[in-house]
C-alpha cells in the first residue's frame, strides 16, 4: 500500500509535467513503431520523434528539452553513449506507445552506481523504465538494485501490476551475495513480455522469468519513464544507456543474443561461431564495486573484484591475495612445527632405549664377574690352601 501512494504520486507528477509541457498525445501504438521498434538511444539525432526529453530547471521545474540538450557520453557502448547523471534529467514516450499486447525493452546499460555521496541509499530503487498509471495502480518497472519491503527483497528487479495483480522477476541472495549490475561495466539488458511468460536477460542468457496472466496494453499506462525512481526513497538513474529499443513484440531468446552479439534481432544472419555465442554467466555484485558471476544453469558462484579496496587501502584482490599466501605460510609452519616435535620425540625413545639396554648389559657383567672376584680373594688370602684335584 505503501509503494502504490508513491508510484501514484510519481505517476501523476510525471503525468502533469508531460502535459503541462504540451508533448501529451493520444494516437494508435502501431503508427509509432518503425519495424516494430521505438529507437530510444543510439547516436545523437537518431533517436525516434516521439521520445521526449525533461529536466528541472533553475527553479526546480520540470521542462521539455531538446534533444541538443541532452548529454551525450564519447565513450558509449558503440560510439557515443546516452548520459542520465542521475539528478534531474529523464525521457519520456507517450501513452500511445505503451498501448501494445507484447513488449521488450532491450538496452546496454553501463551503471555508475549513487550519484550522492551524502545519500548512502541512493544506489538503492533506481528505474532504468517506469511505466505507469496516473493512479499508481498499474505499474511496470526495471530496477539494477532493489532493496525490497518486508520480503527482503534486494537486487535486481522487475515488477509488473495490473490491478491487484503483482508479477515480479528477481533471484533469492545466495549466501549473502545479492545479485545485481556491477557497476563501471557494460552489460546487457532485455526485459520481455510475452502473452504467456515476463522474462529478463542479461548479457544475452535468461536470468529469470516467471509466468504473466496480462499485457503492458492492460495497466493503461500514461507513458513510459526512462531514468525517474519508481519507488520511495528511490533516485534518478546515473547510467549511460545506449543502443537502447522499444520493440512492440516479444524477441526470442535467440534474437535476444543476437542484440548482445550486434546483430540486429530481425536480420536472418547466423551467428558466426565464437566463444561469444555461448551465453555468459550472469553479472551480479555484493556490494557497489565488487562483483560476483554466477552460472544461471548452477548455483555455483566465482568472486572477482573489481576495485573495492580493503581495510588497509589496498584493492581487495590484492589483500585476499596476501591473507591467502599468509595463511599458506601459517599452515605450512605449523605443519613444519608438529614434525619436528614428532621427530623430537622419536629421537628421544630411541636415546632413551639404547641406554637403557646399555645399563642393563653393564649390570649382567657385574653379576658374572663377581664369583671369580671372589674366588681370587679367598685363594690370595690362603697361601697354603691347594686345589681339590679330586673335587
Amino acid at each position: 500500500m505503501r509503494l502504490k501512494r508513491v508510484l501514484a504520486a510519481l505517476c501523476a507528477g510525471l503525468t502533469a509535467a508531460a502535459v503541462s509541457a504540451g508533448s501529451f498525445v493520444v494516437s494508435a501504438a502501431n503508427g509509432y513503431y518503425t519495424n516494430r521498434r521505438i529507437v530510444i538511444a543510439t547516436e545523437p539525432g537518431e533517436m525516434s520523434e516521439y521520445v521526449e526529453y525533461y529536466y528541472q530547471d533553475d527553479n526546480g521545474n520540470i521542462v521539455e528539452g531538446r534533444p541538443d540538450q541532452m548529454e551525450w557520453g564519447e565513450t558509449g557502448y558503440k560510439g557515443q553513449g546516452l548520459r542520465l547523471n542521475g539528478t534531474k534529467g529523464y525521457l519520456r514516450l507517450g501513452a500511445p506507445t505503451m498501448r501494445v499486447r507484447t513488449f521488450t525493452f532491450a538496452t546496454w546499460i553501463k551503471w555508475y552506481g549513487s550519484s550522492d555521496p551524502k545519500r548512502g541509499d541512493a544506489i538503492y530503487n533506481q528505474s532504468v523504465f517506469n511505466i505507469c498509471k496516473k493512479d499508481g495502480s498499474n505499474w511496470f518497472t526495471f530496477s539494477p538494485l532493489y532493496l525490497g519491503d518486508e520480503r527482503g527483497i534486494h537486487g535486481v528487479y522487475v515488477g509488473f501490476k495490473q490491478g491487484d495483480t503483482l508479477t515480479e522477476v528477481y533471484k533469492e541472495s545466495i549466501q549473502g551475495l545479492t545479485y545485481t549490475l556491477p557497476t563501471y561495466e557494460w552489460h546487457h539488458v532485455a526485459v520481455v513480455v510475452s502473452e504467456t511468460e515476463l522474462q529478463l536477460y542479461i548479457d544475452g542468457a535468461l536470468f529469470a522469468s516467471t509466468p504473466v496472466v496480462t499485457y503492458v496494453g492492460d495497466l493503461n499506462a500514461n507513458g513510459m519513464y526512462i531514468g525517474t525512481p519508481a519507488f520511495e526513497n528511490g533516485a534518478p538513474l546515473n547510467a549511460m544507456l545506449d543502443e537502447t529499443y522499444l520493440f512492440e513484440y516479444d524477441l526470442s531468446a535467440e534474437q535476444v543474443n543476437r542484440m548482445y552479439l550486434g546483430i540486429d534481432p530481425d536480420d536472418d544472419v547466423t551467428p558466426t561461431p565464437t566463444s561469444q555465442t555461448e551465453p555468459r554467466p550472469t553479472a551480479v555484485s555484493v556490494t557497489e564495486r565488487s562483483t560476483v558471476t554466477l552460472d544461471p544453469e548452477s548455483t555455483r558462484v566465482q568472486t572477482m573484484f573489481s576495485g573495492e579496496r580493503g581495510i588497509f587501502d589496498l584493492p581487495l584482490w590484492g589483500e585476499y591475495l596476501i591473507f591467502g599466501i599468509l595463511g599458506t605460510v601459517l599452515v605450512l609452519a605449523v605443519i613444519l612445527s608438529i614434525l619436528e616435535i614428532r621427530r623430537r620425540l622419536r629421537r628421544k625413545r630411541r636415546h632413551h632405549h639404547h641406554h637403557h639396554h646399555h645399563r642393563h648389559h653393564d649390570e649382567s657383567g657385574k653379576t658374572a664377574e663377581a664369583p671369580a672376584e671372589n674366588m681370587a680373594e679367598g685363594t690370595a688370602g690362603d697361601p697354603d690352601a691347594q686345589p681339590d684335584e679330586n673335587r
